[in-house]
């Protein structure tokens, strides 16, 4: 098969088959992918159990745990580790003090809904999480057949569901809410829904910090395109429009992206706090303050061989004080390896996808590479790059006509993915 964009009317006549195999792949996806997760998470818990103090430091309230069974907070465990803790908390008396108003509203406050509905907070948060899962696995496949066809559709729903640290995406963690936020302003934008583009976006950027880079893809694909509506595409995709003759209510809804961040920031300023609580807990009480685009990288880069000499001698740092399989030292060389098919899906995306598709991933890539810690400079870097979902179509439009390769990453990733998890479940520093 081609892997260059289908013609807009190929699309619209193939449309109504393509649909026919969406629901079943994502939920083999889903279904697949979520095993691995569960079965070792749950194993490695059961063979390696975490030391009772390891849990009181993380979860003195015991919000990832709220059963009297032992046996049914086992079972949610791949659900609720380290961040998991602050999304219940807040889920449960809001913000309660400066530190917990880094983690921005949106999904505490859905977590909290849910709740008042179900009873339990981490079954909400559960819930809601592999929902939105759910949604990014079905916009993902529609989005990607409207330029590459059913094929590399399938294939980018498998390499999304099996990425290695996509057990976040059924955790109580924001990255299923973004995740599906993002995706759904783009592929509004692309089919022409700009009200709905808007607020996708707008409710993205109150999930979290860097959803107000949405603005730049939304407005791209107004002026530049590619736009498709009824499956034919209104704009040149290389060619800008007029800018006087391009002003309208659809370039007016891509500039919600925004608001959640803006909304967010009034609350806090209206609440007491600084209007820049957000970023003043990042930087002073995470120690993740703002150094400029790719300085995380930078960094890590610049003391890789300290790191590797470090390990090569076991003269590593511990993580968190505490008997983790890993390491800091360890954590820092993973991350650089990150940047290999990091790199690789950035220039693919670049030459074989729509230049949109590119320049949002890059802005994804520069938030989330812009907050150096001290420690582990790249912290929570592969996470965070996850809702860049333009690089794993990049990967499906080079994967899909090389089967052997194709296979060979997806049995490496599924094999990665069950080794974080199982790290995951037992309390081990992941992201």
């Amino acid at each position: 098969m081609s892997t260059r964009a289908l013609p807009p009317a190929t699309v619209a006549l193939a449309r109504p088959t393509a649909l026919e195999r969406l629901w079943p792949t994502v939920l083999a996806a889903l279904l697949v992918s979520r095993a691995v997760v569960w079965v070792a998470a749950v194993i490695a818990l059961i063979s390696s159990p975490p030391g009772a103090g390891v849990v009181a430091i993380f979860d003195p309230r015991g919000l990832t745990h709220p059963f009297s069974s032992l046996l049914l907070n086992r079972l949610v465990a791949p659900a609720a580790r380290y961040d998991s803790v602050w999304y219940l908390g807040i889920a449960h008396h809001g913000y309660f003090s400066a530190q917990s108003r880094a983690f921005f509203p949106l999904y505490p406050l859905a977590i909290s809904i849910v709740s008042a509905v179900i009873g339990t907070p981490l079954l909400a948060g559960m819930l809601i999480s592999v929902a939105c899962f759910t949604g990014s696995l079905v916009l993902l496949y529609r989005l990607t057949r409207l330029d590459f066809g059913p094929q590399v559709a399938r294939l980018a729903v498998w390499l999304l569901a099996l990425f290695p640290m996509s057990l976040f995406f059924s955790a109580v963690y924001t990255e299923s809410l973004f995740t599906v936020l993002s995706i759904a302003a783009i592929y509004s934008a692309r089919t022409e829904r700009w009200a709905r583009a808007g607020i996708c976006a707008g409710l993205a950027a109150a999930a979290r910090s860097d959803g107000f880079v949405l603005i730049v893809p939304l407005a791209w694909i107004y002026l530049w395109g590619p736009r498709a509506a009824l499956g034919s595409v209104r704009s040149d995709w290389r060619t800008p429009r007029r800018w006087l003759a391009a002003a309208g209510p659809g370039l007016a809804w891509s500039t919600l992206a925004p608001l959640g961040l803006v909304a967010y920031l009034v609350y806090c300023a209206l609440s007491g706090a600084s209007v820049t609580a957000p970023f003043h807990a990042a930087a002073h009480f995470w120690g993740r303050p703002f150094r400029g685009p790719f300085s995380e990288i930078w960094i890590a880069v610049r003391q890789l061989p300290a790191d590797v000499s470090h390990l090569l001698t076991g003269q590593h740092v511990r993580l968190f004080d505490q008997d983790d399989p890993l390491n800091w030292t360890a954590d820092n060389v993973i991350d650089v390896a990150w940047l290999i098919p990091l790199l690789l899906t950035l220039v693919i995306t670049w030459r074989r996808l729509p230049r949109v598709y590119f320049v949002y991933a890059l802005a994804i890539v520069v938030a989330s590479a812009s907050n150096p810690s001290p420690l582990e400079p790249m912290m929570s870097f592969a996470r965070y790059v996850m809702p860049a979902f333009p690089l794993v179509i990049a990967a499906a439009v080079t994967l899909v006509d090389r089967p052997r390769l194709r296979w060979l990453v997806l049995a490496g990733s599924t094999a990665l993915l069950a080794f974080f998890s199982a790290l995951w479940g037992i309390w081990a520093w992941v992201a």
